[in-house]
C-alpha cells in the first residue's frame, strides 16, 4: 500500500508510526511543514508583509510554497492513503489536490478546536477526521483516538527520584512554577525546562531559547523516575508525556483529571494534582512502578494507532 504523511515535526514523534508502517510493508512518503522541501524562510520583510496580507484569503507565500512543492514531489503517483495533520497549514486548492490523489483522505487533529480554531475550516476536506481530544469528537463526530507510546528507550534504566517536565512559556506557566515552588519547598528533586523566546530569570526552571527535538531531550530522560504533564486550559485529551511516562515504566505528575477515565489509569503510576491545593504524597514518590497488562499497552502503541487511522489490518 503507498501511504503520504503530511505533518508537524511534533518533537520527531511521527516517525515512530512511520517506522511502524514500512515495518509492515508499506511503500511511505512523509513530508514535514519544518524541513526540506516543504520548509520556507521569508527572502525579506517585504516578502513577509505580502505573505501577511494574501494569508486574509487562505493562500499566503508559504502555504503557496506548499501547494507547488507538494505538486512537484508527488508528480504522478496515486496514493491509497494520505494522512494530514495540522490541516491549517496547507491552503485549499492544495487539500482539493491531495484529495484527487488518494482513495482515501484523512486528518487527524493533534491540536483541540478550541486551541487552534481555524481546524474547522478544512476538515470538510476530509474523508475521516480523527481526534485525542474527546469534547471536540462529541461535538462535531469525529472519531476518537488518543496519542500513541512514541518511545520506549529508557524502560530499563537506572534512575534517581527526578520530576522532569519540559514546556513553552504559556498559559500553563503560572501553574508550573506553583508546582516547581512546592518541590523546592519540599526537598523535592526537579528539572523544570522552559521554551522562552524572552529572557527569563529564574531559579526553579532552566530557561531555553530555542526548541529542541526528541533526542535531545533523550540526555535529560535517562534519570527521571516521574514526569510531569501540566495541561491546557482548553484540553481534556491526553498529551504525548502521558504515553512517553506509559512506554518508559515511568511515573506521571498530571492536572488532567480526565486521565481516571482510560482502562490503564492506576493510582500508583498516575498522580492527578489539584495546583491550588497541591500534595504529593511521599508513597506515591518512593513505591515502584507496576507495569501495564501487555494487551492494554498494546492498544497504545504506534503500531496500533495507524491500523487504527488507516484500517490496515
Amino acid at each position: 500500500m503507498r501511504i503520504l504523511i503530511i505533518s508537524n515535526q511534533i518533537m520527531g514523534y511521527m516517525e515512530v508510526p512511520r517506522q511502524e508502517l514500512e515495518n509492515m510493508g508499506h511503500d511511505v512518503d512523509i513530508l514535514y511543514y519544518s524541513k526540506e522541501p516543504l520548509e520556507f524562510k521569508y527572502k525579506n520583510f517585504g516578502q513577509r508583509f505580502i505573505s501577511f496580507l494574501r494569508k486574509i484569503n487562505g493562500n499566503s507565500i508559504k502555504k503557496k510554497h506548499r501547494e507547488i512543492t507538494i505538486k512537484e514531489f508527488t508528480g504522478t503517483k496515486i496514493y491509497d492513503k494520505v494522512l494530514v495533520t495540522h490541516p491549517q497549514y496547507l491552503n485549499k486548492r492544495t487539500h482539493q489536490y491531495l484529495k484527487s490523489i488518494t482513495k482515501d483522505y484523512i486528518v487527524y487533529l493533534f491540536d483541540s478546536l478550541k486551541k487552534m480554531p481555524i481546524q474547522e475550516h478544512y476538515i470538510h476536506f476530509f474523508d475521516e477526521v480523527f481526534s485525542y481530544e474527546p469534547s471536540d469528537c462529541e461535538r462535531h463526530n469525529f472519531k476518537f483516538i488518543p496519542n500513541f507510546i512514541p518511545t520506549e528507550r529508557f524502560r530499563s534504566l537506572e534512575s534517581t527520584l527526578r520530576l522532569f517536565n519540559i514546556s513553552s512559556k504559556d498559559v500553563r506557566y503560572p501553574k508550573l512554577k506553583k508546582l516547581a515552588e512546592y518541590c523546592h519547598r519540599n526537598n523535592i528533586p526537579a528539572q523544570f525546562i522552559l521554551f522562552s523566546k524572552k529572557p527569563l530569570k529564574t531559579s526553579l526552571f532552566q530557561v531555553i531559547h530555542s526548541k529542541i527535538d526528541i533526542q535531545e531531550i533523550d540526555k535529560y530522560l535517562r534519570q527521571v523516575t516521574v514526569f510531569v504533564d501540566i495541561q491546557r486550559p482548553e484540553q481534556y485529551g491526553l498529551s504525548f508525556r502521558v504515553f512517553e511516562a506509559m512506554g518508559n515504566e515511568k511515573k506521571l505528575i498530571t492536572n488532567n483529571s480526565h486521565i481516571k477515565e482510560y482502562p490503564f489509569y492506576n493510582p500508583n503510576n498516575i498522580h492527578v494534582i489539584d495546583i491550588q491545593n497541591l500534595h504529593i504524597p511521599e508513597e506515591f514518590l518512593s513505591t515502584p512502578y507496576q507495569k501495564i497488562d501487555n494487551d492494554l499497552y498494546h492498544q497504545y502503541t504506534a503500531k496500533k494507532w495507524v491500523q487504527n487511522i488507516l484500517s490496515l489490518p
